[in-house]
């Protein structure tokens, strides 16, 4: 365990700082993580130094919480890198603060902030400033040029010598490749093929990807992609296997596809649980993976973290389904399939409620991003194998999250309101990327189950945020696309055909593995209830009708259908006169 271990770390609780309040001390509060190196240099150094281990225990109350469990405290409490080390008053509110403090450093500022505190009384002498993102939105019209705006700022941050955005470090972003491809696809300009093609290119060849075992490590230190930061999350593979997957799809290109398949080889060997579900993450050990395939033979893999998280198994789900979609592999979709048994057996209940995480018998209240990607992925669930059920389940989901989340002005917080909640916990978040992809899904469930209340929840979202949305400059790309479906209109692909018949199954798998985020896809059997609900001609079959508003075409009986919706969707943007964004 380390001398860190020493430190008598509490729980984040109300009892934790009922105590700092009762003691007259300030609270330590430490944000880490298993994969995060410097979280384990501070451990192996100022917190296995005796004389701040001796400080730490006489004169605060010092707090641990792991970022990946708590990812609400993560976002208000972070000082821009882990670890954060943070101290607070009783009531959770900032004191002082920072990243990794060294020994001697340490023992100096925890001396200065006894002093502070005692000479203050116990309280913190300022609040927090909010940041721009929790500044209360304004109201408007969503737009067509939100998406040329959010594009725009991904071209004056693309890196026309290296690829990706921005300088260093740099982070992968996947939400933000995937809509310049969209882009791509819409307008045809070659110039947003080639920021996608050198992006893609760039961090699969240079020292982001691991030649070894495969896989992407989290980001890379230099501009050039060759120095990484060499832990492997969950979020940014699933992420990354989505683009090359997408890429792969539009661009035709064969070695998207190896790069695709390589991404999985790394999945199903180290994060993905044998008996359903897929674990966080995997610890950065820079001589590790610095060894070649044979000097790793016999050696300790880095540690993993084999916790289950509702939202990063979303992620992954829908990015299995779209492996199984567009490589034709069945395997990738029965491993998505048993994820959500998995999530449904140890994460949800049958009103939809979810917890974050499980360890052991506990678990955390669902968060945003959980009720978020696991609705999404039950509603792919339903795209690709047609089962009732997982309609069903998507919208107990979405329910108990407009429920429990939805604020005044009809935008989701991150976390459902408590009155035992500590500090800035009181403070609701609006994350715009969770709410983009939430409105995203409540368009489609609106199409598929025909509700109107679930329309009126998106255009909420996207209207609250049409304000403030610039401000999250590249990372808006999915309230981009999701403007741009509510304006345009969801693109609702029908399949009338019995699911046994071969015929039908390769006509769905061409339309769920196209790269066209509008699209949702129902299949109708004849015969039964729901089919006689539709009103749909059981003959001919199977067809396709693709429908985008009122509009609808004339049945497509082709086995690769996506040929003749692409047809039918430029004659409707013709007729509509507003042409392709």
């Amino acid at each position: 365990m380390g001398k860190h271990s020493d430190i008598r770390w509490r729980e984040w609780g109300e009892e934790a700082f009922k105590e700092a309040k009762e003691a007259g001390k300030p609270v330590l509060l430490d944000l880490s993580a298993v994969w995060c190196h410097w979280c384990h240099v501070m451990d192996e150094t100022s917190y296995s130094d005796d004389e701040v281990i001796q400080l730490i225990n006489e004169s605060l109350v010092p707090i641990r919480v792991d970022i990946d469990q708590r990812p609400d405290i993560r976002e208000r409490y972070n000082f821009g890198g882990y670890p954060t080390t943070a101290f607070l008053d009783g009531d959770g509110e900032v004191i002082t603060g920072g990243t990794y403090i060294p020994p001697d450093q340490m023992k100096r500022t925890l001396i200065q902030v006894k002093e502070y505190y005692e000479s203050s009384g116990g309280k913190a002498r300022r609040r927090r400033v909010l940041k721009e993102s929790e500044v209360e939105p304004s109201r408007g019209a969503p737009k067509l040029d939100i998406m040329e705006e959010i594009v725009g700022h991904l071209l004056e941050q693309y890196d026309e010598l290296h690829g990706g955005f921005g300088n260093a470090p740099k982070f992968p972003q996947p939400e933000g490749i995937d809509l310049v491809l969209y882009k791509y696809k819409l307008s045809g300009n070659r110039y947003f093929r080639k920021l996608v093609e050198k992006s893609l290119a760039a961090m699969a060849g240079h020292g982001m990807y691991d030649d070894v075992e495969g896989g992407f490590f989290r980001y890379s230190v230099n501009r050039d992609w060759s120095e990484p930061h060499y832990e492997k999350m969950l979020e940014v593979n699933v992420g990354l296997l989505r683009n090359y997957l997408n890429a792969f799809v539009l661009l035709k290109e064969p070695w998207y596809r190896d790069v695709a398949l390589d991404v999985l080889r790394y999945l199903d060997g180290n994060l993905r649980n044998p008996k359903g579900g897929f674990f966080a993450s995997q610890d950065a050990d820079e001589e590790y993976y610095g060894m070649s395939q044979e000097g790793r033979d016999g050696v300790q893999a880095p540690y993993i973290d084999k916790t289950l998280y509702a939202d990063l198994n979303g992620q992954a789900v829908s990015s299995y389904f779209r492996a199984g979609a567009i490589l034709g592999e069945d395997r990738f979709l029965k491993a998505g399939l048993s994820t959500l048994a998995l999530m449904e057996k140890r994460l949800l209940k049958e009103d939809g409620f979810l917890y974050h995480y499980r360890d052991g018998e506990s678990g955390v209240d669902g968060l945003l991003g959980d009720y978020v990607y696991l609705s999404r992925a039950f509603l792919e669930a339903y795209e690709h194998v047609g089962e009732m059920v997982y309609l069903d389940k998507c919208r107990a989901v979405i329910d108990r999250m407009l429920t429990s989340m939805t604020d005044e002005r009809g935008l989701l917080t991150d976390r459902q309101p408590r009155e035992s909640d500590i500090g800035l916990l009181k403070a609701p978040r609006r994350p715009l990327v969770e709410n983009a992809h939430a409105a995203l899904v409540l368009l489609k469930l609106e199409e598929l189950a025909e509700e109107e209340g679930y329309g009126d929840a998106a255009r909420q979202i996207l209207e609250g945020f049409s304000g403030q949305y610039s401000r999250y400059s590249i990372f808006a790309a999915p309230y981009a696309i999701a403007v741009y479906t509510y304006l345009k209109g969801p693109l609702r692909l029908v399949l009338v055909g019995r699911k046994d018949d071969g015929r039908t199954r390769q006509m769905n798998a061409d339309l769920v593995a196209a790269f066209e985020p509008r699209r949702v896809v129902q299949i109708l059997q004849p015969g039964t209830a729901t089919f006689q609900d539709m009103k749909y001609p059981d003959e001919p079959a199977p067809a396709v009708y693709a429908c985008v508003g009122k509009q609808c075409s004339s049945p497509i009986t082709d086995l690769e259908p996506m040929k003749a919706v692409e047809v039918f969707m430029g004659s409707v943007e013709t007729q509509e006169g507003i042409g392709a964004a």
